[in-house]
């Protein structure tokens, strides 16, 4: 079950990533920076923090690690979510203003 949470969230980070590159590069496509953004930084912010609380899930025990495991990822995932829209409604404000 944690290897397909994971491999949603990988799969996020990557297609953001991808998102990211043609929005950025497109100006037409711009307005969908802040989505792309999102699920750029929900993916890393989740499998960042999944790598750093797997090893120490195992070494806390079963039930602190099954609370770090199942509701410190989500919350470091909507974290990430709102954080990346932020950037990319700046990166489109700061876009508009050079223009």
């Amino acid at each position: 079950m944690i290897l397909l949470m994971s491999g949603f969230f990988l799969v996020l980070a990557i297609l953001g990533g991808f998102t990211t590159l043609l929005s950025g590069s497109n100006a037409h496509a711009a307005k969908q920076l802040p989505i792309a953004f999102s699920m750029l930084f929900a993916g890393l912010g989740y499998c960042s923090l999944a790598l750093v609380l797997y090893p120490l899930a195992f070494y806390l025990g079963a039930i602190t690690g099954f609370v770090l495991l199942f509701f410190a990822p989500f919350v470091a995932a909507l974290t990430g979510a709102i954080i990346g829209y932020r950037a990319g409604l700046r990166r489109i404000a700061t876009a508009a203003a050079h223009c």
